[in-house]
């Protein structure tokens, strides 16, 4: 018995030999396709048919390369057969088969394992993680329906510097990433979706595109340290006023270009028809001019009756016009228009504005933050009443 069977190492020739003699080939398309490429080495004598099986979905599937022997005849190098993959990111074995007869399909000549791709990302969001936002950010993908896949590698960069993670944790697309460091800005964030299958210790691994924009998301800095503030009520000191100039000392002077009136009486024919007229410096002549030259004979030579003027009755015409002008320019009470009247109201009065606030001064102090924080300066929040706030940043340069 022994003598009779083959040693192992004829046995591994043979099996050797057998495959190198079959040049069935499987491969995946651009566009996603399982393309099954079986050449004319691959043809036998008292074969019929030839056809590919798929499996690794839910059922095997076995697609008939059609006119298989044109291989001979039209002297052919190769005949293709593709297959569109119901989920992507999916491990699948492509074999071929051979029929002799009416028997039915044979087994597996020759499988090949084919790692199909996954489909791109669609969105994300990311927003921090609410019980630690230095460190921890929430992710949710939005995978496309169809695609299998084991990790996501997270790509960006940390500062200048491009860094990557393979992460699985995640359910349903959402997963909480720790691994942050406080206060820096993540630039560049993108998500690949990966599949990996191990087959015959050897690993296969296949990556998505990136199809969705790059994100950028900044983590919470750790807050300061020791905060504490002081008012101080500031004096407000009253103006200092120049003090006042000594009052000037008056004293009356005549004037060189004025000289003295004398009273002038009328003559004889017209006493007792004018009554006496007193003139002064300080009354109005009004409509009643002399010239230089006439000054001394219209002193001397008075005229007749009725020439002189009688302040009554300038005083009287005084009155009239005045009377006229307030006819005028008096104020309408009620304007109609249209059977319309408009009354005007007297203007508000206006608002008296409060009392300034005394002046203060608060004055805050802090520590900066515990590292490895990564910070570019601070926001100081004052609030007042409750709902208005003063808002000041300082740099932290300049601390």
């Amino acid at each position: 018995m022994r003598d009779s069977m083959p040693p192992p190492l004829l046995i591994t020739l043979l099996c050797l030999q057998l495959l190198s003699a079959c040049a069935f080939q499987a491969s995946l398309s651009d566009g996603g396709q399982i393309v099954a490429t079986l050449e004319r080495s691959d043809l036998q004598e008292n074969v019929t048919a030839y056809a590919a099986q798929i499996s690794g979905g839910t059922r095997p599937i076995v697609v008939q390369f059609e006119n298989a022997s044109e291989l001979k005849v039209k002297e052919l190098k190769v005949k293709e057969l593709k297959v569109n993959a119901s989920l992507h990111g999916l491990c699948y074995s492509v074999s071929l088969l051979l029929r002799e007869g009416p028997d039915g399909w044979s087994k597996p000549i020759r499988t090949i394992p084919v790692l199909t791709k996954p489909l791109p990302v669609r969105s994300v969001h990311i927003w921090d993680y609410r019980e630690s936002p230095e460190t921890g950010v929430v992710f949710q993908l939005q995978p496309p329906g169809g695609s299998v896949f084991s990790r996501v590698n997270i790509s960006y960069s940390e500062g200048a510097e491009p860094r990557y993670m393979l992460y699985k944790d995640f359910h349903k697309g959402k997963t909480v990433f720790r691994h942050w460091l406080p206060g820096v800005c993540y630039r560049n964030i993108t998500f690949m979706l990966i599949s990996e299958a191990t087959i015959s210790q050897h690993a296969l691994l296949s990556h998505s595109d990136v199809t969705h924009t790059p994100l950028h998301h900044r983590t919470v800095p750790f807050p300061p340290l020791n905060i504490s503030h002081k008012i101080v009520h500031l004096v407000q000191r009253p103006l200092q006023k120049d003090p006042p100039a000594p009052p000037r000392q008056s004293r009356d002077v005549a004037l060189l270009d004025e000289e003295p009136l004398e009273e002038v009486q009328p003559s004889d024919d017209h006493k007792g028809t004018e009554a006496p007229f007193s003139f002064s410096p300080t009354h109005n002549l009004t409509g009643f001019n002399l010239t230089n030259e006439e000054d001394e004979g219209a002193w001397l030579n008075p005229p007749k009756q009725g020439a002189w003027p009688n302040p009554q009755k300038e005083e009287e015409q005084e009155e009239e016009e005045e009377e006229e002008e307030e006819f005028v320019n008096a104020v309408v009470s009620e304007y109609e228009d249209s059977g319309s009247a408009m009354m005007l109201h007297p203007p508000d009065p206006p608002a008296v504005s409060p009392p300034p606030l005394p002046p203060l001064l608060m004055e805050v102090r802090w520590l900066p933050p515990r590292p490895p924080t990564s910070y570019d300066g601070f926001n100081i929040y004052i609030y007042r009443d409750g709902e208005s706030y003063y808002f000041m940043f300082v740099f932290a340069s300049k601390i």
